[in-house]
């Protein structure tokens, strides 16, 4: 059996986000199970920036491929007890969700936009 990838695409997508709120890189190498050596060449090679100085600009043009979804506390709550059940972060349950629904088109399936 093989082992898990620590950089999926999921994860990749979180590390803005962690150091955004303070995570060093270290922290986030631990996180993810993985050395910091590694972590820093996978965020190369997917230009992720790592470094503190300016990182704030680098930071804001890396995001600007991801975006920041705002859900209701209620959601969030079922967000965190269903990727607690299935031993993910809810950004990686969140991603997947999204993932599944725009590759086999489940928009209709999912949403009921009459009753808005």
């Amino acid at each position: 059996m093989a082992a898990p990838r620590k950089f999926t695409l999921e994860r990749l997508s979180q590390i803005p986000f962690l150091l955004e709120q303070g995570f060093t890189p270290e922290q986030i190498a631990t996180e993810f199970g993985s050395t910091i050596g590694s972590l820093r060449v996978r965020c190369s090679q997917n230009g992720i920036p790592l470094r503190r100085k300016g990182r704030i600009d680098r930071l804001s043009a890396a995001m600007n491929k991801y975006q920041t979804l705002q859900v209701s506390e209620q959601a969030l709550a079922s967000l965190e007890r269903v990727a607690g059940e299935y031993g993910v972060s809810i950004t990686e349950l969140a991603v997947r969700l999204l993932q599944i629904i725009a590759a086999d088109d489940l928009f209709s399936a999912v949403l009921d936009m009459s009753s808005e």
